[in-house]
């Protein structure tokens, strides 16, 4: 527990955990950090922190969320860095979320090993762990002891697939069914999917047609596309559509992802997964 800490990064797999704590399983959890509490959302602060003993006893899993940069305070960032390169072999799995990472790579830690983290901190986990496997689009890793995600919803992810291996299917299943969790994600999709792919431009009248192509990924994607089933709700009007044709070529100039058929057969493959 840092400060600067992204909410998510804690309360995701916290809550993965919480819940499956509720339904059978028997867990101990601890919070520790060189601060016994500090800031961390709005007007809300995080007290009841355990100090970081000089030997952390046998743990099963470590868990270490990521940080906001400009909520980094270096006296405690030295003291976090200096404890766990003493006390990370205390801990049968070590999990990290987003910028996490990177305090394993400042330790020494990651030579050799697979992991990522957040889209926008490859060239910085490069850096600091020029000897690891940085895999750089995908939205959690597994190797060996370690397990390190892209971070904030990832945290998620990462944890359930911490508690498939302790506690076995049914009960993770039962989670993510409590969680209301849409699709379970297996650790290699890519940290940004089809449906955000190409949404860098500020055409309205675009982002209408890439909805629509988003919800009904198996409808034609042409000009002379219409909704089955005589659905006039459906947002391809032809003003829609000759506006789209009007201002595509320069637009797919500057962010081809925004193609139309290429971003329609991205679509379709993104939502195969979920069909199996």
């Amino acid at each position: 527990m840092m400060p600067g800490q992204v909410p998510l990064d804690l309360i995701g797999p916290l809550q993965v955990l919480s819940s499956a704590a509720r339904l059978s399983l028997a867990i101990d959890i601890r919070y520790l950090g060189p601060q016994a509490a500090m800031a961390w959302l709005g007007p809300l602060s995080l007290a009841g922190i355990e100090p970081l003993p000089k030997t952390l006893p046998h743990q099963d899993l470590l868990l270490i969320p990521g940080q906001y940069r400009d909520g980094y305070e270096p006296d405690a960032q030295r003291e976090s860095l200096t404890w766990l390169t003493a006390n990370a072999e205390h801990a049968d799995t070590l999990m990290t979320v987003c910028s996490g990472t990177l305090l394993l790579a400042q330790a020494g830690l990651l030579a050799g090993k697979r992991c990522t983290t957040h889209h926008s901190l490859i060239p910085q986990l490069c850096e600091h762990a020029p000897e690891a496997k940085v895999q750089r689009d995908c939205i959690f890793t597994e190797d060996g002891r370690f397990l390190t995600s892209a971070g904030i919803s990832t945290g998620i992810d990462t944890m359930l697939h911490w508690l498939t291996r302790v506690a076995g299917h049914a009960l993770t299943l039962a989670v993510a069914r409590e969680m209301v969790l849409y699709l379970r994600r297996s650790g290699q999709e890519p940290q940004l999917g089809a449906w955000l792919e190409g949404r860098n431009h500020v055409n309205e009248r675009i982002h209408r047609v890439q909805d629509a192509l988003c919800a009904a990924p198996a409808r034609p994607a042409g000009r002379d596309a219409r909704p089955s089933g005589g659905d006039e709700r459906a947002p391809l009007s032809p003003p829609v559509q000759a506006s789209y044709s009007d201002v595509d070529s320069r637009l797919h100039r500057r962010h081809p992802a925004t193609a139309r058929q290429g971003a329609n057969d991205r679509n379709r493959l993104a939502a195969c997964p979920d069909r199996r």
